[in-house]
């Protein structure tokens, strides 16, 4: 076979360089044994063990391996560093002691990395680091002590707003411990893990306000439209965790189009409580079961696609159907609200429909309620 000249199927056999340039990059001495009784200098395991600094052994065994042990446990190890193209040849190096009656032995060069070398390594390395790793995602978990609610509405650059209350739940039947939750802390995450929200949060209820010097009774930011992922961990008053709830969210665009903020509704059971009502600092709650004693608010913040004006309406329903329409009082920055008394409504359930119009297009959104004793 000529020199030079592969058989098929052979390709990527390992060569005698081939074998030399890897054990000399990994620092490695190649010792030969032979049980011949003389040494061929044509031989190719002679000259591997010649060319990586290592012993070829003929005949005497035992002296071969005897010498290999004691080269192995006494060197030195040189370093040094050389500025020299990646051009994958091979450089001399001689290494000299001053000792005259020293016998040296070491190897007579290196290969240089080729590009393709250098490249191959960057790649090798970067696959070998370890993978960062990914905190393992809670499993969702909608816990019965609480009934939260959240509204969206138009935000800043873009953004949606979003609002979260809570209010403890019914009372279970047949549950003999009795758990009031009285804060819930809450966590509110982006996609890309950045933290938009995290404190406590209070209960909220009828006619309550905001007060600047306790925990808030409302949670109120700004997020990018798509997932939002929520981690509430509910607490009684001494701040004992009693359990947790896990949910992801969905949060829609609201840049374009004709648009009805999510509509939240307040409520108070007097005159007094239901004119507190009539500001911006009033909380909104988030059970749906009223008395027929009470009376609601509920505000909603309408957005028109430009600057085109929108029509406005609103209508209660049954079960039955329509049963009339509902006036409405509207606002500066598209802030809607309808008083709506509840001692005129038998008992059962009622939905409030509200609704928006414009050249460009229409919405419409829902508040469904239940009216008891």
């Amino acid at each position: 076979m000529a020199a030079g000249e592969q058989r098929r199927g052979l390709e990527y056999l390992p060569t005698t360089e081939t074998i030399v340039r890897s054990a000399q990059r990994a620092n490695v001495a190649i010792y030969t044994v032979d049980p011949a009784q003389h040494e061929d200098e044509a031989d190719t395991i002679p000259a591997l063990a010649a060319a990586t600094n290592g012993r070829a052994t003929f005949a005497d065994l035992d002296g071969g391996l005897r010498q290999a042990i004691n080269d192995a446990s006494g060197y030195y190890l040189l370093t040094y560093h050389v500025q020299r193209p990646e051009d994958g040849r091979f450089h001399e190096v001689q290494v000299q002691v001053k000792r005259s009656d020293a016998r040296l032995r070491a190897r007579t060069g290196y290969f240089a990395p080729s590009p393709d070398d250098a490249l191959r390594a960057t790649l090798l390395a970067q696959a070998s680091q370890p993978k960062p790793a990914v905190p393992l995602e809670p499993a969702p978990h909608t816990s019965p002590l609480i009934r939260p609610w959240f509204g969206t509405s138009r935000g800043e650059n873009g953004k949606t707003r979003v609002t979260f209350v809570w209010e403890p739940a019914a009372r279970l039947t047949g549950e003999r411990v009795r758990h009031v939750p009285a804060r819930v802390v809450l966590s509110a995450l982006a996609a890309d893990n950045s933290v938009l929200f995290e404190g406590a949060v209070n209960a909220t209820g009828p006619a309550l306000i905001d007060d600047p010097a306790t925990a808030p009774s409302r949670a109120v930011f700004d997020v990018t439209p798509g997932r939002l992922r929520l981690r509430m961990s509910i607490q009684d008053v001494g701040q004992q965790v009693l359990d947790s709830d896990v949910r992801s969210i969905t949060i829609r665009d609201m840049r374009s189009g004709v648009l009805i903020g999510t509509p939240e509704v307040l409520r108070a059971r007097n005159a007094r409580e239901f004119r507190a009502l009539d500001t911006r600092q009033s909380v909104p709650v988030a059970s749906r079961e009223f008395s027929r004693a009470e009376r609601l608010l509920v505000r909603f913040f309408t957005y028109p696609a430009e600057d085109s004006p929108l029509s406005v309406s609103a209508r209660l329903l049954s079960r039955m159907g329509p049963m009339r329409d509902l006036p409405i009082t509207t606002g500066d920055g598209g802030i809607n609200e309808i008083d709506l008394s509840l001692a005129g409504l038998a008992v059962g359930e009622y939905v409030v429909e509200v609704s928006a119009s414009g050249t460009s297009g229409s919405a419409k959104d829902v508040v469904d309620f239940h009216v008891t004793t």
